[in-house]
């Protein structure tokens, strides 16, 4: 590893941002962490990260310190109405970054893999893409991305992620638990393409050590689970007795607006570039294999 490698992770106190950018750490590197709140500058200094305290609105609060790195990492998201805006602008202005005359900087953008809609069986990177009227937007951020001559761009596509605090599938957990109920968006045998945070965090690190640049990755591990099978699952370990409920996406939507499309999608994604080009592999089994882990990590 060369000495004094630096990173740039937005999103830093986030899920995925926290994880990404306590892996590089742990590997060597100075490590400096976009927050918006000084109130979480201590999480980060505890574990060693540089705070640089921004808002992705501003991206000038924010790129004296990303122009000063190596590897500069957006994992940030905004569930905002002006999602769309903010990241084209934050990508925008990273890609703007010249490396005159030296080695470009590698760039990581955190896509996901909703671009995919439904995938009518295993898709891959060149799969057509049917994206969720919720991130139609994004593929075009994508592309900025790749086609960038500044820096070398990746993007990465993660499926829903899990382990730890969680994410989609603790709100399961929290519902079994907290108010007596499960939902589900659709029948329930359309599949979820997963992957615990920490093998995603690996996945960052696999593609900068490959040197990749205008590439697509799926980040997904090798279990292809129902959304009935994880759902069970979570029933059994949280001793829920209820019913378990399928709403249609059109109730769905009048619930959690366009959210509900997603959730219902039939998704399964093929790893096999990632394990091939990165030389990457899941260390995790899946979800539903280890579901009691998951709820007593919950729970704390």
């Amino acid at each position: 590893m060369e000495d004094n490698l630096r990173v740039f992770v937005t999103g830093a106190t986030g899920y995925i941002g926290f994880n990404v950018a306590k892996k590089f750490r742990q590997n060597g590197f100075k490590v400096f962490g976009l927050t918006r709140s000084t109130n979480k500058t201590e999480k980060l200094y505890k574990d060693e990260i540089v705070p640089v305290i921004g808002n992705m609105s501003d991206p000038e609060s924010f790129l004296p310190a990303a122009k000063e790195c190596d590897v500069i990492i957006h994992v940030a998201a905004d569930y905002s109405q002006k999602s769309a805006e903010l990241d084209k602008n934050v990508v925008n202005s990273i890609t703007g970054i010249k490396h005159d005359g030296l080695e470009k900087k590698t760039f990581i953008y955190t896509s996901g893999c909703w671009v995919y809609g439904n995938t009518d069986g295993t898709a891959d990177e060149n799969a057509i893409l049917k994206p969720a009227k919720k991130v139609e937007w994004r593929h075009a951020v994508e592309e900025i991305v790749i086609n960038s001559e500044n820096v070398n761009g990746v993007v990465i596509r993660p499926g829903c992620v899990y382990g730890k605090e969680g994410s989609l599938t603790n709100i399961w957990f929290n519902e079994a638990v907290n108010e007596n109920k499960l939902n589900v968006i659709g029948n329930g045998e359309n599949h979820w393409a997963m992957i615990h945070v920490d093998d995603l965090a690996g996945f960052y690190f696999k593609v900068f050590l490959s040197k990749c640049a205008k590439e697509y990755f799926n980040a997904v591990d090798d279990s292809h689970p129902t959304v009935n099978e994880m759902v069970d699952a979570i029933a059994k370990v949280t001793n829920y007795r209820g019913t378990i409920n399928h709403s249609s996406v059109e109730e769905g939507e009048n619930m959690m607006g366009l959210l509900a499309e997603p959730l219902a999608f039939d998704q399964q994604l093929d790893n096999g570039k990632a394990k091939d080009k990165l030389n990457w592999q899941p260390k995790f089994k899946g979800f539903v294999e280890d579901v009691e882990t998951y709820f007593n990590s919950w729970k704390t």
